[in-house]
């Protein structure tokens, strides 16, 4: 079990987490707790370019490319489909920036918006993918698939509680949750997101180690 060379996802997401840290960076006034990193790709910001372009589409790639040097280890086409469609996801959103505070008045806000959504929920979904044995030629450690699985669970936990005052049932559904804490959680978008990729991030980084043989 391994592939030959470096992870693509490796250099994918240096290029994105450089970009996004960067451009919160140079943009004044940003909130890396209030803001999304959506919003530093809005159209006509000073910085659009450096995520969109140098973050999102190279991220996107790089995980068409991981899908395709990891294509032998696998018994199945889930593992390279979720991977294909994640890319295709990062890139759609990196190609059609969102709206001014996130809104979905363009055409390009309403297909950024559908893109990040499908995203978070591919992204939510993949631990417990390949927390299935039958999938791998030949499968990892048991310690890894449980690992993937409580993973999983955590990390489509925080796409749960992902705040959206668009879904007026999952708004209800969060102040069950939250209660009064509510109004504390939904500003704090931006760390709910970050938190979210880390995660996931987490769960990435042990997955290509188990699977890289550089």
């Amino acid at each position: 079990m391994g592939i030959d060379w470096l992870p693509a996802i490796w250099l994918g997401g240096f290029l994105f987490g450089a970009s996004i840290l960067l451009a919160g960076y140079l943009t004044p006034g940003y909130s890396h707790f209030h803001q999304s990193i959506s919003e530093l790709g809005e159209r006509n910001t000073a910085h659009a370019w450096l995520v969109r372009w140098l973050g999102f589409v190279p991220l996107g790639l790089s995980f068409v490319i991981f899908a395709h040097q990891t294509r032998e280890l696998f018994l199945s086409f889930i593992p390279a489909a979720l991977l294909l469609l994640t890319g295709l996801a990062v890139i759609v959103a990196g190609i059609f920036p969102t709206d001014p505070d996130n809104r979905r008045d363009t055409l390009s806000g309403k297909v950024h918006a559908k893109a990040v959504i499908a995203l978070l929920f591919l992204l939510s979904a993949t631990p417990f993918a390949f927390s299935i044995s039958a999938l791998y030629r030949d499968p990892p450690e048991v310690w890894f698939m449980v690992f993937s699985f409580l993973m999983g669970v955590v990390v489509l936990g925080f796409y749960g509680m992902l705040p959206n005052d668009a879904c007026p049932w999952l708004v209800a559904l969060h102040r069950k949750i939250f209660g009064r804490f509510l109004e504390i959680w939904y500003p704090l978008q931006g760390l709910h997101q970050r938190l979210h990729l880390s995660l996931f991030g987490i769960w990435w980084i042990v997955f290509t180690l188990v699977l890289a043989n550089p």
